[in-house]
């Protein structure tokens, strides 16, 4: 039997896979709280608007979560929104008292900008004249300043990383977080001509049927098998050009929708039920669960690192220590609505960068997604 800690989108979504596979067996899922989605959670208000106290909208180019939404028949509720439209093509930044709109056409590419107070197709050309620097890893702040300019990496890529994840461009790792772009500069000496020669040698394999397979172990395949093609979702993204998207009436209905179908495929789960401490033997793993011990071949982790280093730190300290070295922000966020519209600009929201020193990482204009 494998027991799964948390019943948010890591946990239940990581019961959902593990079910297709049979060398995991029976599994059982330990929430702590009365509730199910962890960050996830959709507030209904009185008039019928859904306030969101997590995620709110997914990038279309994840197609692992569109093939995850058809698979449990919600394709029916995913409202998309199209490059094409207005909070799909318009991103602003607030800087120095002012909004200042990033360019999404090809002239806006060329012509001053106002957020800069240069062209973006002057950053590509600082790219290609930079001179190559070998390096393991560096900050995403001075890679960006290196390659592309101090303005790009403060004005720019500051907030859109504080928006992605609320973390310090100055701390975070480009191998890490920026892969392609950081191997692009290694391997070929520009970004730009990175990019563009992995774009065509794409090209050029699957022309010729020749596209690399992924190195995934036999018996992972087995489980990954069914989900190899891509969705009718995925082909739609695809085809009609989207750019986000989210779910009509909330986006909690994902873990709730993911929970129930779990469920009626044998997965138990055990609410109010505190895992207190790991413990590893030679051929199970001891769960102490609300003062009880339980014994089980396999555990999964949905829970925040430093959750889990408390849970091994009596009997792996040096692993407790490391889980609890990861960094972590806490972020808040505050739903407002108002009784007419009060948007200054029609668009997805606005960044703003923390060169700004203002306490609010972005704003996100929920109105004219329409979920």
């Amino acid at each position: 039997m494998t027991a799964i800690l948390g019943a948010g989108i890591s946990g239940l979504s990581a019961a959902y896979y593990a079910l297709e596979n049979p060398k995991i067996g029976p599994l059982v899922i330990f929430e702590a709280s009365n509730r199910l989605g962890g960050w996830i959670r959709s507030i209904k208000q009185p008039d019928g608007t859904i306030f969101e106290k997590g995620p709110r909208v997914i990038r279309a180019s994840s197609h692992n979560l569109l093939d995850l939404i058809e698979e449990l028949e919600l394709s029916s509720k995913l409202v998309p929104i199209k490059f094409n439209h207005p909070a799909g093509k318009n991103r602003y930044i607030y800087a120095d008292n002012a909004l200042h709109c990033l360019p999404n056409t090809l002239k806006g590419m060329v012509t001053k900008n106002t957020l800069l107070n240069r062209s973006f197709s002057s950053v590509i050309w600082n790219d290609l004249i930079a001179v190559k620097v070998s390096k393991d890893d560096e900050s995403i702040y001075s890679f960006v300043k290196r390659r592309f300019g101090k303005d790009v990496s403060e004005k720019l890529v500051a907030p859109m990383l504080c928006g992605i994840c609320a973390g310090d461009v100055q701390k975070l790792s480009a191998k890490s977080f920026m892969t392609s772009l950081f191997e692009a500069e290694q391997n070929y000496g520009s970004v730009v001509k990175g990019l563009v020669k992995q774009k065509f040698l794409t090209m050029l394999k699957v022309k010729k049927g020749k596209a690399i397979k992924s190195e995934i172990p036999n018996d992972t395949q087995t489980v990954i098998k069914s989900h190899s093609m891509p969705s009718h979702l995925v082909e739609r993204a695809k085809r009609e050009l989207w750019r986000i998207w989210g779910l009509q009436g909330g986006f909690e209905q994902l873990p709730q929708t993911l929970a129930e179908n779990i469920i009626k495929r044998g997965v138990n789960i055990k609410m109010k039920h505190h895992c207190e401490q790991l413990i590893f033997n030679k051929n199970s793993v001891e769960l102490i669960v609300n003062g009880t011990s339980e014994k089980y071949s396999h555990v999964i982790s949905g829970l925040p690192a430093k959750s889990l280093a408390n849970l091994v730190e009596k009997q792996h300290p040096e692993l407790s220590k490391e889980l609890h070295s990861i960094p972590t922000v806490t972020v808040a966020v505050i739903n407002l609505q108002f009784s007419e519209n009060v948007l200054p600009v029609d668009a997805f929201g606005v960044l703003i960068p923390p060169k700004e020193e203002i306490p609010i990482l972005g704003v996100i204009f929920d109105s004219l997604l329409q979920f």
